[in-house]
């Protein structure tokens, strides 16, 4: 399968809102939403675009995290039946390298939520950053299928 036809997204507002949610506590509770998207579609296109552009102001704040910050990304991950994309929380960034714990069920890939994984900045398509006082910056692929 064509990853330009189709793409697996794990995403969904009750599952992000779960995270975000969660990002405090430490985790989620195993909650996945798989979608099916159209990897041709503009508005999907553009977030993962903006999410890309953004990301080397991100990696400064993985670097130099403010009291209280948390932070997320979504990362590509191939397998047989195509990319799987799925959230890894707390990452740390080094020599091109988000390495972070999943955080969330993998259908397609062979991980287990909670593993450690190491993203390539290449494989990040969306990220999220949430500061103490509950503001949130990223989540663009959520906009984009939800707009």
């Amino acid at each position: 399968m064509k990853t330009s036809r189709w793409l697996i997204l794990v995403l969904g507002v009750g599952f992000l809102i779960i995270l975000f949610g969660s990002l405090l506590s430490g985790g989620l509770s195993g909650v996945s939403r798989v979608r099916r998207v159209n990897g041709d579609d503009p508005k999907l296109t553009q977030a993962i675009a903006t999410a890309r552009a953004g990301l080397p102001g991100f990696l400064e704040q993985v670097s130099h995290p403010k009291p209280g910050q948390r932070f997320a990304i979504m990362g590509r991950f191939k397998s047989k039946e195509g990319n799987e994309y799925l959230w890894v929380k707390d990452p740390t960034y080094q020599s091109g390298k988000l390495t972070g714990l999943l955080d969330q069920v993998p259908i397609a890939v062979p991980h287990h939520k909670g593993d450690t994984v190491t993203v390539t900045t290449e494989d990040v398509v969306d990220w999220l950053v949430r500061d103490e006082d509950g503001a949130m910056q990223g989540r663009f692929t959520e906009a984009a299928n939800h707009s």
